[in-house]
């Protein structure tokens, strides 16, 4: 027996009860590596997106700095732990000059992109409400392309969003944004690259209109923050994106994702580091006195500090154009496999960083669809987007060495789709 909630089925089930006596460990070992057979092969490339892996060597590194430092309490990091909000103050200022901030910026740890955002969104609700206390309801503005934690961030701090199209090429369209803006917006989302279609946002202009308008302009560089930086350095033609856009007043960047820390790690820096006040939690005249936390978080793991941390150190800059140049020269040579498969097409424009989306051509008597169901059915996890109808496929270091697998693959599940006319529905829920 099964209903359907919110739009997901949750099957009923007898209750789990906690067990009368503990288990050994070498049991639940054993019970924990079958319960994983069932799980995507993503050290062998099986896995688009959610994982990002470099080698064994680095994950051991990753697993023993966080290790070290996994029952500290990161809460009063500056306190009870001072290590550890000394490591978080230097990650910080590593993003700061990573991401060209200026000078007085400041930022904030947080555990993912998506408490990020919110962590801007919150500082432009305090700054907008100080100074315009007659105002009634606020809001955002954003494309259809924005990440759903903005749409998170709205429902959670009571604010509407005002969805704009995206231009002909996906990107953010900056005269649709202008027209959504009245007195009561407070905050442009602009992604640095879009998580759906792979695409910077046109940065200079959306910090224009934020100049001359007076709204705060979020970079969402989540995802791509930590390919950018080094696939410029490698030549590669990346858009403008991060703090030294005028206008840009703040940014987001994972360091969880391709800064290769463990999860949650992830920064949100802002060029005014005034706007920090805004972003602080503190409650006073409670009976221990008063309590202040930076994000929104209460306890959480110094492990993911520590990891972070010791990523950054580990790599460095030559480190992480190595892994990046890798990434890269593997994203340009699966979009050319792609494109020489017949029946497919790459959309365009492509290539602002290590993802991009492709179809089947108009005219053939399958969909893409078809062709997802048939390569998750070989084991590739395969990322569906519905508007316009893809296969999103982003491209991580463990791609490299099966990609010519995956190419043959797919080319044999085209002919397949191709030769039965399959014409499957889309998947929800596949990103």
């Amino acid at each position: 027996m099964a209903q359907a909630t919110s739009g997901l089925r949750r099957e009923v089930r007898t209750r789990k009860q906690l067990p009368e006596k503990g288990i050994d460990w070498e049991t639940l070992r054993a019970e924990l590596v079958r319960r994983k057979r069932a799980d995507y092969d993503w050290r062998n490339g099986r896995v688009p997106y959610l994982v990002y892996f470099v080698d064994e060597a680095v994950k051991r590194v990753q697993d023993e700095s966080h290790a070290m430092f996994s029952v500290e309490n990161a809460l009063s990091a500056h306190s009870s732990y001072p290590s550890l909000g000394a490591m978080e103050d230097e990650i910080v200022q590593m993003g700061l000059e990573l991401f060209n901030a200026p000078e007085g910026a400041g930022g904030q740890f947080t555990s993912g992109g998506t408490e990020s955002i919110f962590q801007a969104v919150k500082v432009a609700r305090g700054i907008k409400r100080e100074a315009r206390p007659d105002l009634g309801r606020l809001n955002i503005i954003a494309a259809y392309s924005r990440h759903p934690s903005v749409d998170k961030a709205a429902a959670i701090l009571d604010l509407d969003i005002k969805y704009v199209d995206c231009r002909a090429d996906y990107r953010a369209d900056v005269d649709a944004i202008r027209e959504a803006i009245d007195e009561a917006s407070i905050f442009i989302y602009a992604g640095a690259p879009t998580i759906y279609y792979g695409l910077m946002d046109p940065m200079r202009e959306l910090g224009e209109l934020a100049l001359e308008t007076g709204v705060r302009l979020h970079s969402d560089a989540c995802y791509g923050g930590f390919i950018s930086p080094f696939a410029r350095d490698l030549g590669y033609a990346i858009p403008e994106f991060d703090l030294s856009v005028p206008g840009v007043s703040s940014l987001s960047a994972d360091l969880h994702k391709f800064g290769f820390a463990q999860k949650g790690a992830s920064l949100v820096l802002f060029a005014d580091g005034n706007d920090l006040e805004y972003a602080r939690y503190v409650v006073p005249d409670l009976p221990g006195g008063s309590y202040a936390s930076p994000t929104a978080q209460g306890s959480r793991s110094g492990g993911a500090v520590a990891c972070a941390w010791t990523m950054l150190q580990h790599l460095g800059r030559e480190g992480y154009r190595e892994v990046v140049r890798g990434i890269m020269e593997t994203t340009h040579a699966a979009m050319d496999g792609v494109r020489a498969i017949d029946g497919l097409y790459v959309f365009e424009p492509s290539g602002d960083t290590n993802l991009f989306r492709y179809d089947v051509e108009p005219g053939e008597p399958f969909n893409i669809f078809a062709v997802a169901r048939l390569m998750n059915e070989r084991g590739w996890m395969m990322g569906q987007h519905r508007e316009p109808p893809a296969i999103h496929q982003p491209i991580t270091l463990v791609h490299t060495p099966v990609l010519e697998e995956y190419l043959s693959d797919l080319a044999e599940c085209v002919v397949i789709a191709r030769r039965d006319r399959l014409q499957d529905t889309f998947l929800d829920g596949t990103y």
